[in-house]
C-alpha cells in the first residue's frame, strides 16, 4: 500500500505468514535527487517505484544475503525454490529474463558514450519484473550509486528513451547479469492478446507489463488472475 502525499510514501501490508520490511521513501534522500518532473513520465517518478535500488540496505541487517523481486503485477506458477537456487556465474550478481520482442536500441540513445560501451543495441531488453540479486555483491559494486549517476547524467542529457527506474536499473546492472529461462518472466500479458494457451501454462512466472492490468475492467487474462485476487496476503 502507498501512503502519504507530495514527495514522500511509506509503502507497506501486512501478512500472517511473512516478516516484511518496511519501506519509507523520506529515509532515503537519494530518491528526491533522482525524482524530477524534468524525467520524462511523471507517473514513474514516486519513491516507491525506486525501492528495489535500496533492497541491500533493506534486506542485508536482517541476514538476508539475496532477493527475489516480483513486480506486483505478477502471479507465480511455478517453484520459487528453483529460481532461488539461481547459481551465479563468476562477477555476476543479478539475474534476470530477457525479452525479445523489444531491443536495447529503442529503450536506450546509442550515441550517448556510457550506453555504446556497456550495451549492444541489438541485443535483447532485459525485464526487471521478476530477477533475483546477490545483495552482499549488489552493495559491494555500489550498484546504488551507479543508479544515482546514471539518473543525475539523463537529467542533462538523455541515457535511455522510455521509463526512469527500470531503465537506470538495468544499465548499472548490466555488466553484472546473467539470463534467467524465459519462463520465469513471461511478459506481455498486459497487452498481447494473442498468447497462446500452452505458452502460458508453462510459464513459471506470468506478468502483465503492459496497461491493461488484470484488475482493471479493460485488463487481459483476468482468467488467470482471478483465482489468486484474494485480499488476505495484501490488505
Amino acid at each position: 500500500r502507498l501512503t502519504g502525499g507530495g514527495s514522500r510514501a511509506t509503502c507497506f501490508c501486512k501478512s500472517p505468514q511473512f516478516e516484511l520490511v518496511p519501506f519509507h521513501e523520506h529515509d532515503y534522500p537519494m530518491i528526491r535527487q533522482t525524482t524530477s518532473s524534468s524525467l520524462d513520465r511523471t507517473e514513474l517518478l514516486t519513491g516507491v517505484n525506486f525501492a528495489r535500488n535500496f533492497m541491500d540496505d533493506l534486506l542485508l541487517p536482517h541476514g538476508i544475503n539475496r532477493a527475489i523481486y516480483l513486480d506486483v503485477d505478477t502471479i507465480v506458477q511455478g517453484d520459487l525454490v528453483n529460481l532461488w537456487s539461481t547459481h551465479f556465474q563468476e562477477g555476476k550478481l543479478f539475474a534476470a529474463a530477457n525479452s525479445c520482442y523489444l531491443h536495447m536500441s529503442y529503450w536506450f540513445d546509442f550515441d550517448v558514450d556510457v550506453v555504446k560501451n556497456t550495451l549492444n543495441k541489438k541485443d535483447c531488453y532485459i525485464n526487471a519484473g521478476v530477477y533475483i540479486v546477490d545483495l552482499l555483491q549488489y552493495k559491494e559494486r555500489r550498484i546504488q550509486s551507479t543508479i544515482a549517476s546514471l539518473v543525475a547524467q539523463h537529467r542533462h542529457h538523455k541515457i535511455w528513451k522510455v521509463g526512469v527506474h527500470q531503465s537506470s536499473f538495468i544499465l548499472a546492472l548490466y555488466n553484472y547479469t546473467q539470463l534467467l529461462d524465459p519462463r520465469w518472466n513471461l511478459v506481455q500479458l498486459g497487452w498481447n492478446k494473442e498468447l497462446k494457451s500452452a505458452k502460458l501454462n508453462e510459464a513459471f512466472v506470468l506478468h502483465w507489463n503492459g496497461e491493461k492490468k488484470p484488475w482493471l475492467n479493460d485488463g487481459l487474462y483476468k482468467d488467470r488472475w482471478r483465482p489468486f485476487s484474494s485480499d488476505v496476503f495484501i490488505r
